[in-house]
Parts: C-alpha cells; sequence; structure tokens
C-alpha cells in the first residue's frame, strides 16, 4: 500500500507491506513526495512500480519508484513523461507497464498512455486513448491476447492494442462510471458499478464477449 489522503489537504508518503497469509502488516520505505491517487503495478522480479498521485490539491506528480520485493528500498525511476493522478497501470505480457489516462488537475481528462521499460527504467510514449479518462482504480483488465480493456472513466469503453500502437472504441458498449472494475472470466469481460457524473452509483453490469472486442 502506498500514499493516500490521511486529512484534508495532507498526503502521506509512506507504504506499508502487508502479508494476508500471515495476518500482518509493517512500514515499507517512504515514496520522494506525499501523494494521493497513485497507480501500481507489479513487475516481473517481484518488485512493484509505483508511479503519478496528487501532491496538492488539483497539482499532480510526475515521480516514480520501485520497490524492491522485500519493501525494503524505493528506488526513484523515469520520470513520468506526463504528471498524473487517479490514473491506472497494468502489467503486459511482455514484462512492461502500460500507464492509463488520469488528469493533472482535478479537472482535464488525460488521453495519454505510457509504457515502462524495467531493463531502462524509463518511459515511452504509449497510444493514444480515444477519450480522456480518469477516475479508472480497477476499471481495466488485460486480455488473454495482450491487448488492454477499458471499462470507465470517460465515454464508453475502448481496447488498446500496445503491440500496434492503438486505442479503438467497443462499438457494442456506450455505458460510463468512473471507479467501475472489470474482470475477465473465462469468455466474457465483466464490467460492475462504479458512478456517473453526477456521482449517483449506477449499479452497472455489464457483459461483453471477448470475441466482439
Amino acid at each position: 500500500m502506498a500514499g493516500g489522503w490521511v486529512e484534508s489537504r495532507t498526503y502521506t508518503a509512506s507504504t506499508e507491506i502487508v502479508d494476508p497469509h500471515a495476518g500482518w502488516a509493517r512500514p515499507g520505505p517512504d515514496l520522494p513526495e506525499g501523494v494521493d491517487g497513485p497507480a501500481s503495478a507489479s513487475l516481473p522480479d517481484g518488485s512493484v512500480l509505483i508511479t503519478g498521485g496528487q501532491r496538492r490539491p488539483g497539482v499532480a506528480s510526475q515521480q516514480a519508484v520501485v520497490v524492491s520485493p522485500d519493501g525494503g528500498t524505493a528506488r526513484p525511476v523515469g520520470p513520468l513523461r506526463q504528471a498524473r493522478f487517479k490514473h491506472v497501470m497494468r502489467a503486459l505480457p511482455d514484462g512492461t507497464v502500460l500507464v492509463i489516462g488520469g488528469t493533472s488537475d482535478d479537472v482535464e481528462l488525460l488521453n495519454t498512455t505510457e509504457i515502462f521499460h524495467p531493463d531502462t527504467a524509463t518511459f515511452t510514449p504509449g497510444p493514444q486513448l480515444v477519450h480522456g479518462r480518469y477516475k479508472l482504480s480497477e476499471a481495466a483488465t488485460v486480455l488473454p491476447d495482450g491487448r488492454v480493456l477499458i471499462a470507465g472513466g470517460g465515454p464508453g469503453l475502448e481496447v488498446i492494442d500496445p503491440v500496434r500502437g492503438l486505442s479503438s472504441p467497443v462499438k457494442t458498449a456506450s455505458q460510463v462510471a468512473s471507479f467501475s472494475t472489470v474482470s475477465v472470466v473465462e469468455d466474457r469481460a465483466w464490467v460492475v458499478g462504479g458512478y456517473d457524473r453526477n456521482i449517483r452509483l449506477t449499479g452497472l453490469t455489464l457483459e461483453i464477449q471477448l470475441s466482439a472486442l
């Protein structure tokens, strides 16, 4: 666990390492700066990439760190090409990490993505989204073929193809929600929950055949 909002206009740089099997949590290394709304993803060697976050109200951070597998160090990498928070990251089959959307000021929805390369500890531009998206949380999932389905945070749904370098809208779906969640179960993707533009809970449940994507 990393960063977060601890009280009004106060964000923490602390991290914690949790072992759910043993039932304990202990302090981890501090981030370079306190942030709210960062994103994280596991790397092939068991370490964790943590990026971005809101450093002050409406001000995004470009920080990126790799926390070691034993939780002892937080090594600065990057930085991000675009300061962002309320974004999402997903580890890809080739070992890289896709950084998706977010916001730089809690107003503009970013349509940019970035790709983190663990071998060089740098970020390169990724495919541009069809629509700007933020408040993504769990609204992204890696499909069996390595593409990434984005199911929230902006108009409709879309599929990112990191290999071809493009993103395409999903024509079978038009519903939208912030902080929704999407998961793949066998041959289907399921989109659940979230809230609408008026911050009303949607009760959304959407089933999508993977063959239609």
